[in-house]
Protein backbone atom coordinates (compact mmCIF):
# COMPACT_ATOMS: atom_id res chain seq x y z
CA UNK A 1 0.00 0.00 0.00
CA UNK A 2 2.78 2.44 0.81
CA UNK A 3 4.49 1.77 -2.53
CA UNK A 4 1.23 2.40 -4.38
CA UNK A 5 0.79 5.64 -2.45
CA UNK A 6 4.32 6.81 -3.22
CA UNK A 7 3.96 6.00 -6.93
CA UNK A 8 0.64 7.83 -7.07
CA UNK A 9 2.08 10.87 -5.32
CA UNK A 10 4.87 10.94 -7.89
CA UNK A 11 2.37 10.82 -10.75
CA UNK A 12 0.47 13.74 -9.23
CA UNK A 13 3.60 15.85 -8.85
CA UNK A 14 4.65 15.15 -12.44
CA UNK A 15 1.31 15.73 -14.15
CA UNK A 16 -0.65 18.21 -12.03
CA UNK A 17 -0.26 21.92 -11.32
CA UNK A 18 -0.25 23.30 -7.79
CA UNK A 19 -3.05 25.68 -6.83
CA UNK A 20 -0.53 28.45 -6.18
CA UNK A 21 0.71 28.28 -9.79
CA UNK A 22 -0.66 31.28 -11.77
CA UNK A 23 -1.21 28.97 -14.76
CA UNK A 24 -3.64 26.78 -12.82
CA UNK A 25 -6.92 28.63 -13.39
CA UNK A 26 -6.97 29.16 -17.15
CA UNK A 27 -10.36 29.39 -18.84
CA UNK A 28 -11.35 26.32 -20.85
CA UNK A 29 -12.33 27.10 -24.47
CA UNK A 30 -15.91 26.16 -25.31
CA UNK A 31 -16.26 23.52 -28.02
CA UNK A 32 -18.47 24.78 -30.87
CA UNK A 33 -21.28 22.63 -32.22
CA UNK A 34 -19.56 22.48 -35.62
CA UNK A 35 -16.28 21.08 -34.24
CA UNK A 36 -14.73 18.24 -36.23
CA UNK A 37 -14.61 14.84 -34.53
CA UNK A 38 -11.22 13.17 -34.18
CA UNK A 39 -11.84 9.42 -34.32
CA UNK A 40 -9.76 6.78 -32.56
CA UNK A 41 -7.82 4.76 -35.13
CA UNK A 42 -7.00 1.86 -32.79
CA UNK A 43 -8.30 0.38 -29.54
CA UNK A 44 -6.55 0.25 -26.17
CA UNK A 45 -5.91 2.03 -22.90
CA UNK A 46 -4.94 5.66 -23.30
CA UNK A 47 -1.53 5.56 -21.64
CA UNK A 48 -0.03 8.95 -22.49
CA UNK A 49 -0.38 12.09 -24.58
CA UNK A 50 2.61 13.90 -26.09
CA UNK A 51 1.56 17.39 -25.09
CA UNK A 52 4.36 19.16 -26.97
CA UNK A 53 3.61 17.40 -30.26
CA UNK A 54 -0.13 17.98 -29.93
CA UNK A 55 0.40 21.65 -29.09
CA UNK A 56 2.71 22.07 -32.09
CA UNK A 57 0.22 20.38 -34.42
CA UNK A 58 -2.71 22.49 -33.21
CA UNK A 59 -0.66 25.69 -33.47
CA UNK A 60 0.48 24.89 -37.02
CA UNK A 61 -3.12 24.26 -38.09
CA UNK A 62 -4.28 27.41 -36.24
CA UNK A 63 -6.74 25.16 -34.46
CA UNK A 64 -7.91 24.20 -31.00
CA UNK A 65 -7.82 20.49 -30.14
CA UNK A 66 -9.73 18.94 -27.25
CA UNK A 67 -8.84 15.38 -26.23
CA UNK A 68 -11.90 14.26 -24.30
CA UNK A 69 -10.67 10.83 -23.28
CA UNK A 70 -8.33 10.84 -20.32
CA UNK A 71 -5.28 8.70 -19.54
CA UNK A 72 -6.44 5.43 -18.04
CA UNK A 73 -9.63 5.19 -20.07
CA UNK A 74 -10.16 2.40 -22.61
CA UNK A 75 -10.66 3.75 -26.12
CA UNK A 76 -12.43 1.76 -28.82
CA UNK A 77 -11.47 2.19 -32.46
CA UNK A 78 -14.00 4.25 -34.39
CA UNK A 79 -15.27 6.19 -31.37
CA UNK A 80 -14.60 9.90 -30.68
CA UNK A 81 -11.19 10.58 -29.18
CA UNK A 82 -11.59 14.33 -29.26
CA UNK A 83 -12.53 17.33 -31.35
CA UNK A 84 -10.85 20.08 -33.35
CA UNK A 85 -12.02 23.49 -34.50
CA UNK A 86 -10.41 26.62 -35.99
CA UNK A 87 -9.33 29.39 -33.67
CA UNK A 88 -10.92 31.78 -36.18
CA UNK A 89 -13.63 31.08 -38.73
CA UNK A 90 -16.05 28.22 -39.20
CA UNK A 91 -14.01 25.43 -40.79
CA UNK A 92 -10.48 24.11 -40.87
CA UNK A 93 -8.61 23.86 -44.15
CA UNK A 94 -9.19 20.29 -45.48
CA UNK A 95 -5.48 19.59 -46.05
CA UNK A 96 -4.57 21.09 -42.70
CA UNK A 97 -7.29 19.04 -41.02
CA UNK A 98 -5.93 15.82 -42.51
CA UNK A 99 -2.45 16.63 -41.21
CA UNK A 100 -3.88 17.57 -37.82
CA UNK A 101 -5.76 14.27 -37.60
CA UNK A 102 -2.56 12.38 -38.38
CA UNK A 103 -0.48 14.33 -35.86
CA UNK A 104 -3.15 14.07 -33.16
CA UNK A 105 -3.42 10.30 -33.59
CA UNK A 106 0.37 9.99 -33.33
CA UNK A 107 0.47 12.12 -30.17
CA UNK A 108 -1.99 9.89 -28.30
CA UNK A 109 -0.50 6.57 -27.21
CA UNK A 110 -2.82 3.59 -26.76
CA UNK A 111 -1.62 0.35 -25.19
CA UNK A 112 -2.86 -3.03 -23.95
CA UNK A 113 -2.57 -2.14 -20.25
CA UNK A 114 -3.34 0.80 -18.02
CA UNK A 115 -0.21 2.56 -16.71
CA UNK A 116 0.54 5.24 -14.14
CA UNK A 117 2.58 7.52 -16.43
CA UNK A 118 -0.07 10.26 -16.84
CA UNK A 119 -3.05 8.62 -15.12
CA UNK A 120 -3.59 10.62 -11.91
CA UNK A 121 -6.35 8.27 -10.76
CA UNK A 122 -4.38 5.06 -11.29
CA UNK A 123 -2.88 4.82 -7.80
CA UNK A 124 -6.21 5.65 -6.18
CA UNK A 125 -7.83 2.93 -8.28
CA UNK A 126 -5.19 0.43 -7.09
CA UNK A 127 -5.75 1.34 -3.44
CA UNK A 128 -9.52 1.07 -3.87
CA UNK A 129 -9.15 -2.33 -5.51
CA UNK A 130 -7.18 -3.53 -2.47
CA UNK A 131 -9.90 -2.22 -0.15
CA UNK A 132 -12.66 -3.84 -2.22
CA UNK A 133 -10.86 -7.18 -2.31
CA UNK A 134 -10.31 -7.08 1.46
CA UNK A 135 -14.04 -6.49 1.96
CA UNK A 136 -15.11 -9.33 -0.33
CA UNK A 137 -16.92 -12.25 1.39
CA UNK A 138 -14.19 -14.70 0.47
CA UNK A 139 -11.49 -12.68 2.24
CA UNK A 140 -13.32 -10.57 4.86
CA UNK A 141 -10.26 -8.64 6.07
CA UNK A 142 -11.58 -5.31 7.42
CA UNK A 143 -8.20 -4.44 8.94
CA UNK A 144 -6.55 -4.31 5.51
CA UNK A 145 -9.55 -2.41 4.17
CA UNK A 146 -9.21 0.20 6.91
CA UNK A 147 -5.48 0.56 6.24
CA UNK A 148 -6.27 1.02 2.55
CA UNK A 149 -8.82 3.73 3.31
CA UNK A 150 -6.10 5.50 5.27
CA UNK A 151 -3.87 5.54 2.19
CA UNK A 152 -6.80 6.70 0.05
CA UNK A 153 -7.41 9.53 2.52
CA UNK A 154 -3.77 10.60 2.30
CA UNK A 155 -3.89 10.64 -1.51
CA UNK A 156 -7.13 12.62 -1.58
CA UNK A 157 -5.69 15.13 0.89
CA UNK A 158 -2.68 15.60 -1.39
CA UNK A 159 -4.98 16.05 -4.40
CA UNK A 160 -6.64 19.06 -2.74
CA UNK A 161 -3.39 20.93 -3.28
CA UNK A 162 -3.52 20.50 -7.05
CA UNK A 163 -5.58 21.99 -9.84
CA UNK A 164 -7.83 19.21 -11.13
CA UNK A 165 -10.10 19.00 -14.14
CA UNK A 166 -9.25 20.08 -17.72
CA UNK A 167 -5.72 21.22 -18.59
CA UNK A 168 -5.38 23.99 -21.20
CA UNK A 169 -2.15 24.33 -23.19
CA UNK A 170 -1.28 27.67 -24.81
CA UNK A 171 0.97 28.65 -27.69
CA UNK A 172 3.77 31.21 -27.48
CA UNK A 173 1.24 34.02 -28.02
CA UNK A 174 -0.86 32.76 -25.10
CA UNK A 175 -3.66 31.50 -27.32
CA UNK A 176 -5.40 28.34 -26.05
CA UNK A 177 -4.60 25.44 -28.36
CA UNK A 178 -5.11 22.14 -26.54
CA UNK A 179 -7.62 21.02 -23.92
CA UNK A 180 -6.84 17.76 -22.12
CA UNK A 181 -9.58 16.08 -20.11
CA UNK A 182 -8.58 15.06 -16.58
CA UNK A 183 -10.70 13.91 -13.64
CA UNK A 184 -12.04 16.45 -11.20
CA UNK A 185 -12.02 16.16 -7.43
CA UNK A 186 -15.60 14.88 -7.22
CA UNK A 187 -14.82 12.08 -9.68
CA UNK A 188 -11.72 11.00 -7.77
CA UNK A 189 -13.53 11.10 -4.44
CA UNK A 190 -16.29 8.92 -5.90
CA UNK A 191 -13.65 6.48 -7.11
CA UNK A 192 -12.16 6.21 -3.62
CA UNK A 193 -15.29 5.77 -1.51
CA UNK A 194 -18.28 4.53 -3.54
CA UNK A 195 -17.44 0.83 -3.67
CA UNK A 196 -15.96 0.61 -0.14
CA UNK A 197 -19.15 2.24 1.15
CA UNK A 198 -21.23 -0.40 -0.63
CA UNK A 199 -19.05 -3.41 0.19
CA UNK A 200 -18.40 -2.37 3.81
CA UNK A 201 -21.86 -1.08 4.67
CA UNK A 202 -22.53 -3.74 7.31
CA UNK A 203 -19.22 -3.22 9.16
CA UNK A 204 -19.25 -0.34 11.69
CA UNK A 205 -15.43 -0.19 11.61
CA UNK A 206 -15.40 0.45 7.87
CA UNK A 207 -18.22 2.97 8.15
CA UNK A 208 -16.30 4.75 10.92
CA UNK A 209 -13.17 4.90 8.78
CA UNK A 210 -15.11 6.43 5.92
CA UNK A 211 -16.40 9.15 8.23
CA UNK A 212 -12.84 9.71 9.46
CA UNK A 213 -11.67 9.95 5.84
CA UNK A 214 -14.16 12.75 5.23
CA UNK A 215 -13.03 14.51 8.42
CA UNK A 216 -9.37 14.28 7.39
CA UNK A 217 -10.27 15.55 3.96
CA UNK A 218 -12.32 18.40 5.43
CA UNK A 219 -9.21 19.80 7.13
CA UNK A 220 -7.51 20.08 3.73
CA UNK A 221 -10.52 21.03 1.62
CA UNK A 222 -10.64 24.25 -0.34
CA UNK A 223 -14.07 25.86 -0.85
CA UNK A 224 -14.57 24.09 -4.19
CA UNK A 225 -14.11 20.72 -2.45
CA UNK A 226 -16.81 21.25 0.19
CA UNK A 227 -19.82 20.26 -1.90
CA UNK A 228 -18.32 16.97 -3.18
CA UNK A 229 -17.42 16.02 0.42
CA UNK A 230 -20.91 16.93 1.65
CA UNK A 231 -22.51 14.95 -1.18
CA UNK A 232 -20.52 11.84 -0.26
CA UNK A 233 -21.20 12.42 3.44
CA UNK A 234 -24.95 12.48 2.76
CA UNK A 235 -24.70 9.22 0.84
CA UNK A 236 -22.79 7.64 3.71
CA UNK A 237 -25.44 8.87 6.16
CA UNK A 238 -28.11 7.26 3.98
CA UNK A 239 -26.18 3.99 3.91
CA UNK A 240 -25.84 3.97 7.70
CA UNK A 241 -29.56 4.66 8.06
CA UNK A 242 -30.35 1.56 5.99
CA UNK A 243 -28.33 -0.78 8.24
CA UNK A 244 -29.61 -2.79 11.19
CA UNK A 245 -27.27 -1.22 13.76
CA UNK A 246 -28.00 -0.71 17.44
CA UNK A 247 -28.85 2.75 18.72
CA UNK A 248 -25.46 3.36 20.34
CA UNK A 249 -23.59 2.52 17.14
CA UNK A 250 -25.89 4.67 15.04
CA UNK A 251 -25.50 7.61 17.42
CA UNK A 252 -21.72 7.25 17.34
CA UNK A 253 -21.65 7.27 13.54
CA UNK A 254 -24.03 10.24 13.45
CA UNK A 255 -21.61 12.07 15.71
CA UNK A 256 -18.73 11.38 13.33
CA UNK A 257 -20.78 12.82 10.48
CA UNK A 258 -21.58 15.95 12.46
CA UNK A 259 -17.87 16.40 13.17
CA UNK A 260 -17.17 16.49 9.42
CA UNK A 261 -19.77 19.22 8.94
CA UNK A 262 -18.30 21.25 11.80
CA UNK A 263 -14.82 21.07 10.29
CA UNK A 264 -16.11 22.22 6.91
CA UNK A 265 -17.91 25.15 8.55
CA UNK A 266 -14.87 26.36 10.50
CA UNK A 267 -13.28 29.74 9.88
CA UNK A 268 -10.07 28.93 7.94
CA UNK A 269 -8.36 31.93 9.51
CA UNK A 270 -8.33 30.10 12.84
CA UNK A 271 -6.35 27.14 11.45
CA UNK A 272 -3.53 28.90 9.63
Amino acid sequence: LQRVHDDAAGTMATNLTRHDDPEADRLVPRRPDAATTLWATTSGFLTSIDQDDLLAAATKADAVVAVERQPGSFVVQGTPLGYAWPRHGDQLDPDGLDRLREKAAAAVDLGPERTAAQDVGYGLRQVTDIVNKALSPGINDPTTAIHGLGQASALLAELTGYHLGPLVLHDEHDHPRVVLHRPGFAELLELAVAQPRSYGKSDPQVLSRLYELFAELAWHARPEHHQPVLDQLRRLDDTVGEQDLDTAETDRLDGLGEKVRQILQRDPRTTS
